[in-house]
């Protein structure tokens, strides 16, 4: 068992992932940070990957900042025995500014999304190929219960949105020839979809809500999250969430955009060791960010920048440890599910 508790993750290690995750151990990440939005995307692989036998339990993180948020299942035909049935589960997590892969799952993989709040999938800054929030294939699953995908705008310009399309028709060819072409769902922008599944995977909605007309949720069953109830969750991830305030002021727009300087952090640098540990990367941090909801950085007082110390965490990753590490327990009994 590997255990991450208050942890800031704010550069990649030397593969580029903020969190890689692939020593076919259980792993529990609470309270964290995986923020990756001031390092240059041609730096970066996955935010967090979860690949090669192992399985996680992700509870109250912010993860956020990445081209490719999320990877479960490495796609590799010769780990396809070691990571079938395992399972990756994320409860009461933020997951925003990206830009495709939040999460996406293969390789006969599972995903249980639980209270999360998905938005801002195919940002502009962190645009590559593609735009997607969550999207299963070739075996994958994804189960998707009381959760939020918002977008704060459909339009992101004309060279993005056309990248965007002919990447996704090209990627319906490769993945299933004449006949991805003509699924009508695989002709829709990136900034359409919220959950989907092609090419033999499977998603699953329960009570969740699209905060967007446009927004695709596939694989809905029962009742659907009212506009009152997605309110309600925003305002309790806001109390739970740990490096995060949500300005209550909005209202009853779920939707409304707007920007803050964060008392907290600041602008300035984080500074994060390299993976040799010999010397450090620094990231420049703006001090201003504009979210939908306005959603801003909120660390502990005094504990920014340099002074925050640097923590070496599992597998590589650079850490500012804020609070300490915990001792290891053991997993919550769920994260056996299909493992």
């Amino acid at each position: 068992m590997r255990d991450v508790r208050h942890q800031r993750i704010i550069a990649p290690d030397a593969g580029g992932h903020g969190l890689g995750i692939s020593d076919g151990q259980p792993w529990l990440v609470e309270d964290s940070l995986i923020d990756l939005s001031a390092c240059p995307l041609e730096g970066l692989d996955e935010a967090v990957g979860v690949t090669w036998g192992s399985r996680a339990l992700f509870r109250r993180c912010v993860i956020r900042g990445a081209g490719k948020l999320l990877l479960c299942g490495s796609g590799d035909a010769d780990k396809l025995a070691v990571e079938r049935g395992k399972t990756v589960i994320f409860e009461d997590c933020l997951l925003e500014d990206f830009g495709r892969r939040g999460p996406e799952v293969q390789s006969c993989m599972r995903v249980i999304l639980r209270r999360c709040l998905i938005r801002n999938w195919g940002e502009s800054e962190r645009f590559d190929v593609r735009a997607f929030a969550a999207w299963a294939h070739h075996g994958g699953r994804i189960e998707a219960y009381a959760c939020v995908f918002d977008q704060p705008r459909f339009w992101r310009g004309w060279r993005l949105m056309a990248r965007d399309w002919l990447a996704h028709l090209g990627q319906a060819w490769n993945d299933e020839g004449l006949r991805g072409l003509l699924r009508p769902a695989n002709w829709l922008p990136g900034v359409c979809r919220g959950l989907t599944a092609t090419a033999g995977g499977h998603v699953r909605a329960e009570n969740c809500r699209a905060t967007r007309w446009w927004i695709r949720l596939e694989g809905r069953y029962g009742p659907r999250m009212s506009r009152a109830e997605a309110q309600a969750l925003m305002d309790e991830l806001a109390d739970k969430l740990p490096y995060v305030s949500l300005r209550r002021s909005y209202g009853n727009n779920i939707s409304q955009t707007g920007s803050h300087d964060s008392p907290a952090t600041g602008g300035g640098v984080f500074v994060a060791s390299n993976n040799a540990g010999d010397n450090t990367n620094q990231y420049p941090v703006s001090s201003q960010s504009t979210f939908s909801h306005v959603w801003w950085m909120a660390g502990p007082p005094g504990r920014r920048g340099s002074d925050a110390g640097i923590f070496s965490g599992p597998e590589g990753a650079r850490c500012h440890d804020d609070h300490g590490a915990s001792p290891g327990t053991s997993v919550a009994d769920d994260i056996g599910l299909g493992c």
